[in-house]
């Protein structure tokens, strides 16, 4: 009875660790148009002049009105367009702090307890069952690691500016392969093909 219990508890935190938002992976992020009442599945290429650039599963690239999505995405865009002109630029990051709530505490202490009794258990009665406690604690204090706990502080990072005549001088050794740039960014061309 205690193993099937034990084993329940396990699959449970265990299942939960796979459904923490971002994973160990880079999801397709869910957008909400409001013009259709459509969700689709894209990342995010680019946001400029009210036109909003994503790009889905196929690797299709599709634009939109920044209108066309619903509020929250609406802020998540110009969030993220901030944040990717401001690491092309010298402007100042604004960067969350990761913050640990009284739940999230509460979980590490069960974690270390559960570890803690494990070893105790172990070195006094020898018996391998024991180790399943340890084993629990350390996925308990495993998934609380893996959760996204962004709260709303915010600090600056300094991004120095970039050295634009240096980044051209990577790509000169290549043959067939050009760069020129305008007020905001650096193009490199070519035409795909290899010597």
């Amino acid at each position: 009875m205690k193993n099937t219990l034990l084993i329940i508890i396990f699959l449970l935190l265990y299942t939960s660790l796979f459904s923490h938002e971002g994973g160990h992976g880079i999801p397709l992020k869910q957008w909400e148009l409001t013009t259709t009442n459509e969700i689709i599945q894209a990342d995010f290429i680019k946001y400029e002049n009210g036109e909003v650039w994503l790009m889905d599963s196929n690797h299709t690239i599709q634009s939109f009105q920044i209108t066309d999505f619903v509020e929250a995405d609406q802020k998540y865009i110009k969030t993220k367009s901030e944040f990717i002109h401001s690491l092309n630029g010298s402007e100042p990051i604004k960067v969350a702090p990761q913050s640990v709530s009284s739940f999230n505490w509460a979980l590490i202490a069960l974690g270390i307890f559960l570890l803690s009794f494990s070893v105790f258990k172990l070195i006094k009665q020898k018996k391998a069952v024991y180790l399943t406690h340890g084993v629990l604690g350390l996925g308990v204090i495993l998934i609380v690691s893996c959760k996204n706990t962004n709260s709303a502080k915010t600090s600056t990072v300094q991004v120095p500016a970039n050295d634009v005549s240096l980044m051209q001088t990577f790509f000169e050794k290549f043959d067939g392969v050009t760069t020129h740039l305008d007020d905001n960014y650096l193009y490199v061309s070519s035409n795909g093909l290899p010597d």
